[in-house]
Formats: structure tokens, C-alpha cells, sequence
């Protein structure tokens, strides 16, 4: 498997475990370091994601601002395009 659809593959799928992905690897040591550092990567992205959000969290926010402040704040502000 040539380095473009090795990294292709890993890429799409940092966890496969396609026959002809983990023979390329196991041939070339830099395509298997870098496959380990790409599912480390994804392994910490997934327990970054994992947060836990009070079931509340939305409307402690809506309320903590009556709707008169927040049109004050906004006013003379404009989104102009060119």
C-alpha cells in the first residue's frame, strides 16, 4: 500500500483493522508510528468530548439575563457585508 492511501485510510479510520493497513504497517515503521500517534490522538479527542452538561445548563443561562439587557447591549451593533 503506497503512503497517500495508507495515510488516506488511517485517516478515515484511525481504528481499522484492515488487513492490508496493519501489513503496511507492520513493513514501515514510519507509517506505523504514524498510525499509534493518530488513534492516540483520537483516543484523547473522544475523552475531551466526553463532558457532562448539567440538564439544566440552557436555562440558567436564559434566565441570569432578562431580554431588555441583552437588547441594550446589542444595540448599534451591525453585521455589514461588503
Amino acid at each position: 500500500m503506497d503512503e497517500l492511501t495508507f495515510r488516506r485510510h488511517v485517516l478515515a479510520n484511525p481504528f481499522s483493522q484492515d488487513a492490508q493497513v496493519i501489513q503496511a504497517a507492520h513493513q514501515d515503521p514510519v507509517k506505523q508510528q504514524f498510525w499509534h500517534d493518530l488513534k492516540q490522538q483520537e483516543l484523547a479527542l473522544q475523552q475531551a468530548l466526553q463532558i457532562d452538561v448539567p440538564h439544566d445548563c440552557g436555562n440558567k443561562s436564559v434566565r441570569q439575563k432578562p431580554l431588555a439587557s441583552v437588547t441594550q447591549q446589542h444595540q448599534g451593533v451591525h453585521c455589514g457585508l461588503l
